[in-house]
């Protein structure tokens, strides 16, 4: 019996295999800064998410949901630029110097960095069509990832289904205030009319 049942399967193990390379590659500091980078990120977008919305709903009113996600997107991307300048800075001082163990524990670290990947990608095909596909139904190694793949899934689901009754939110306002207008520009229209105006030919 083969241990890779579908395509999906090769390639999941090719981006294990690849963050293995490229962290045997970089070493263990840059790669343990990259993980400690993404799981600061995560951690930071939690805590202090809701207190950069709370600062910019003062500007911005009217559309919570949104604010709030970009908030999260903000803190995000914002820690993972300093842990990005702390991998350059940490990485050019190189305190393990060239030596194997160096090596060996960025590949380590990279085997963990790939496995989480894979929890991600897993987590997000969960939340689409693609997932009903015979491909994915029967790969071998999301089987084995179900636990952490259904938990993420329904975090994602939720952060999808908030941004979707937000767009249709806004959706609906931006069709009222068009028709609003037009209602209004009509109704401007016609009391500049005279009373007995028709249209040609009526």
């Amino acid at each position: 019996m083969a241990v890779f049942v579908t395509w999906f399967d090769y390639i999941l193990v090719g981006i294990i295999c690849f963050s293995f390379i490229m962290g045997f590659m970089k070493g263990f500091i840059q790669v343990l800064i990259w993980i400690i980078t993404w799981c600061a990120a995560i951690t930071c977008s939690v805590l202090f998410a809701n207190d950069l919305t709370a600062y910019f709903s003062t500007f911005i009113t009217g559309y919570p949901t949104l604010v709030h996600w970009a908030s999260v997107l903000i803190v995000f991307v914002g820690v993972l630029l300093l842990g990005q300048l702390a991998g350059m800075v940490f990485g050019s001082i190189a305190l393990l110097g060239r030596s194997m163990s160096n090596y060996l524990l960025g590949g380590v670290c990279g085997i963990l960095r790939g496995l989480l990947l894979v929890v991600i990608i897993n987590s997000i095909i969960l939340n689409t069509p693609i997932a009903n596909e015979g491909w994915f139904q029967n790969s071998s190694i999301v089987a084995y990832l179900s636990v952490p793949d259904a938990w993420l899934a329904g975090q994602l689901k939720t952060i999808f289904s908030q941004m979707m009754n937000q767009a249709m939110t806004l959706g609906s306002q931006a069709v009222s205030s068009i028709t609003s207008g037009a209602q209004g520009l009509g109704s401007n229209v016609s009391s500049m009319l005279p009373s007995n105006w028709q249209l040609p030919g009526k």
